[in-house]
Formats: C-alpha cells, sequence, structure tokens
C-alpha cells in the first residue's frame, strides 16, 4: 500500500471502547474510521449518516443467518474471453 494512503488511513481511525465514547466522537464532523469494541447497535447508523465508517470487529462464533450463497452459472464463452 502506499504510504501515503495508508498514512491516512492511520490518521483517520480510532478504536472506541465505549458506547459513551462512540457517541462523542461520531457527532465530530471530520469523517473518520471507527472500529467498535463493543456492541454498537443502532449507534452505527448515525455514525454512517454523519460520513464515517464504521468496522465492527467479529469473532469466530459469528456466522451469516443464511450462509448458503448461490452463484450463478459462468456463460463459458464469456469465460474463456476473460
Amino acid at each position: 500500500m502506499d504510504p501515503d494512503l495508508k498514512e491516512g488511513f492511520y490518521s483517520r481511525s480510532i478504536i472506541v471502547e465505549s458506547e459513551n465514547d462512540f457517541r462523542l466522537v461520531s457527532s465530530c464532523r471530520n469523517q473518520m474510521i471507527l472500529i467498535a469494541k463493543f456492541e454498537a447497535g443502532s449507534l452505527v447508523d448515525q455514525a454512517v449518516r454523519n460520513g464515517h465508517h464504521v468496522i465492527l470487529p467479529v469473532s469466530n462464533d459469528v456466522t451469516a443467518v443464511n450462509s448458503e450463497i448461490e452463484l450463478p452459472r459462468i456463460n463459458r464463452t464469456g469465460f474463456e474471453k476473460g
């Protein structure tokens, strides 16, 4: 990754450990990348509406509701051209 791009990501990222801190930080006008270390729930919606990106780390215990993914068949000619 380009060092300037990496620095931009790091300078806008913050790890938030509580709901109160999340509310405070997400109300800021500067667009940030918020990493929530708690169950953020509906707080995420407000942060995203305020222009922030939110990352919610999850453990291996979390699974998708519908873990079955159906992929369409690839047309052979389209596959060969690609």
